[in-house]
């Protein structure tokens, strides 16, 4: 018989976690979609997270964040990515 601890979760968890790690392309479209929502013309906008010195990409390896300028943008967990920041 099959006995399952605590510490078993917590182990599963973390690799889930560890898994479904948003990756930088999905922080470039989450900015891009932020960028694109805030502009009041209809002109087409790049990211490029290795391009922007402002922009930096983290990777936390349980979850992911962009900072601009200091301040948190997006955070990524569980393959999803949120804009936290204006």
């Amino acid at each position: 018989m099959f006995v399952f601890k605590k510490w078993m979760l917590y182990i599963v968890l973390l690799i889930v976690l560890i898994l479904t790690a948003p990756d930088i392309e999905a922080h470039e479209r989450k900015v891009q979609q932020i960028l694109m929502s805030s502009a009041e013309t209809t002109e087409v906008v790049q990211v490029s997270l290795n391009e922007n010195s402002n922009l930096t990409y983290h990777n936390i390896f349980v979850f992911t964040y962009t900072k601009h300028n200091r301040r948190v943008l997006t955070f990524g967990a569980l393959g999803m990515v949120f804009n936290v920041g204006g």
